[in-house]
């Protein structure tokens, strides 16, 4: 079989080629990093409290005068938001407040929301609140399923179709629910339509771009700064655009990509001819030239495409790779989401909040590109882990005092910082532990299993109600939990690129006995 790393001496790691497919690449990046978390910000839910009919107009404020008499306060700073006073005489708005009950309660039946943070939210335009407050972080929840759907399908397609392909028809896909989104005109519709644009990001980023073994820690790691930049510029945006439809239709706007096919995917195919005549455009493109006996050894395959899955299962290495792969993405997803998806519950700026929680990523990968070729992947991955997940179950220890929100703020920075840099980590270890055949299989299999954590992320989130402490603690545990996970997952520093099942398995046992 061909050797495509032998090919890469040649024709060059990185060369203007390269450089091209990459930036490419990196644009989408930025939109999936945009609309990964949007729904922190669409379906935020403001504070909220009973509207008085006898009171309350269009242009009434949230905090009026008058609304200590009509609804009772759940503690010394805010309003009971489900409840209010029984009014037993209705009066006009010249004589408000109505003469009301203050020992019977009842519940409301129409809501009045502060809009001094958020102009409107899917939460205020469908009263998602009280007893239907589950209802709002279900959003966030089946977009994880939406990502889920998109890493089974498109994965096992880009395999078995290539990247190209499966990259333009979900950037396709991905452009027409955004703009549908903004147009839903009932929950179940804007649910439904966002957990197939989630599908559609998943099928444009998990997609591989493969280089020498030289670059790949730096092109693995230029993909987590476009998806965290695109968080930040999310933030940003938000802040500018308040309300949910408007923001929605920006993020909505559209991207186009062509890529040609993967040389390395052709040649695991079996596409002889294709595959001989991209190596040679790319090194006219580089100004490079190769062999021509390494183009002319014989290609091919060792794995039947129809039974891509069976292999990942039948094999020793690919298994146990996998469920080592799977056990730390799922917790490392719970605690990267759920921080980035808590740092609106923080006691500051929920807008400057999150742009910092964004921010915080780039010096994590800053990090990562600096250690990962000294120190290997391992080490950093563990450590990274543990340290980020210790920092955020500290922050049960500190007081929910206001003075004192700057540490945990902190504290939240350092564990996204390890989080961050984790999956920096493991996006290109996930690479390198797959033969190229079973590559984007397995990198979805693995991605279907770890989002059922992305899945638990918003609801942690939300336990900020019991406690500012509380998701942070339980993203602590996770994160400890996967660095103890990847304690045993294989060093792949200066190893070749397994191609075929058979390399993988050989890479395997060469770990073992070394």
């Amino acid at each position: 079989m061909m050797d495509y790393d032998k090919i890469t001496e040649h024709v060059g790691e990185m060369g203007k080629y390269h450089m091209c497919v990459y930036v490419l690449v990196l644009l989408p990046s930025v939109f999936v990093g945009m609309n990964m978390l949007s729904n922190v910000f669409n379906s935020a839910s403001p504070k909220h409290r009973c509207f008085i009919t006898d009171c309350d107009n269009s242009s009434s404020s949230f905090m009026e005068s008058w609304v200590s008499s009509c609804i009772p306060e759940s503690n010394k700073t805010e309003f009971n938001q489900c409840q209010q006073y029984e009014i037993i005489s209705n009066s006009s708005y010249d004589h408000c407040p109505p003469l009301s009950n203050t020992n019977h309660l009842v519940f409301c039946d129409k809501w009045k929301y502060d809009d001094s943070v958020y102009e409107s939210t899917v939460v205020t335009t469908w009263n998602l609140v009280c007893d239907d407050s589950w209802l709002a972080p279900l959003s966030g929840s089946l977009w994880m399923v939406g990502v889920i759907i998109g890493a089974v399908v498109f994965g096992d397609l880009s395999d078995r179709f290539g990247r190209r392909k499966i990259i333009i028809f979900s950037i396709f896909l991905f452009n027409i629910t955004g703009f549908i989104v903004p147009f839903s005109v009932n929950y179940e519709m804007f649910l439904v339509v966002r957990i197939v644009e989630a599908a559609a990001t998943t099928g444009i980023y998990q997609t591989g771009f493969v280089v020498g073994q030289s670059k790949r820690v730096f092109c693995g790691t230029g993909i987590n700064f476009a998806f965290a930049f695109g968080e930040a510029l999310l933030g940003a945006m938000a802040y500018f655009i308040r309300d949910w439809r408007n923001l929605q239709f920006y993020l909505a706007v559209p991207n186009v990509m062509l890529i040609p096919e993967s040389a390395r995917w052709l040649i695991a195919q079996g596409r002889t001819n294709e595959a001989r005549t991209l190596i040679k455009k790319i090194a006219v493109f580089n100004n490079t030239f190769v062999p021509m006996d390494l183009l002319d050894d014989d290609l091919g395959t060792d794995l039947d495409q129809s039974n891509v899955t069976l292999h990942l299962h039948s094999t020793s290495s690919t298994r146990s790779s996998r469920k080592v792969t799977v056990l730390h993405l799922f917790m490392n997803t719970v605690g990267y989401y759920g921080i980035s998806m808590n740092a609106t519950n923080l006691q500051g700026n929920v807008y400057v909040d999150f742009i910092l929680t964004s921010l915080v990523e780039f010096p994590a990968y800053i990090f990562c590109l600096l250690v990962m070729n000294r120190l290997g992947r391992k080490k950093p991955l563990v450590g990274c882990m543990l340290i980020g997940g210790l920092s955020c179950v500290c922050t049960v220890f500190v007081p929910e005092d206001a003075k004192y929100q700057w540490i945990s703020i902190g504290l939240s920075l350092i564990g996204k910082f390890g989080s961050a840099a984790a999956f920096a980590i493991v996006y290109v270890f996930s690479i390198e532990l797959f033969p190229t055949v079973l590559r984007n299989n397995g990198i979805g299999l693995s991605s279907t299993f770890a989002h059922i954590g992305g899945v638990l992320a918003p609801y942690i989130a939300s336990f900020s109600s019991y406690g500012r402490a509380v998701p942070l603690l339980i993203f602590g545990l996770s994160s400890l939990l996967a660095g103890c996970f990847a304690m045993f997952l294989p060093e792949t520093l200066h190893q070749k690129l397994p191609e075929t099942v058979d390399d993988a398995e050989n890479f395997g046992r060469r770990e073992k006995e070394d």
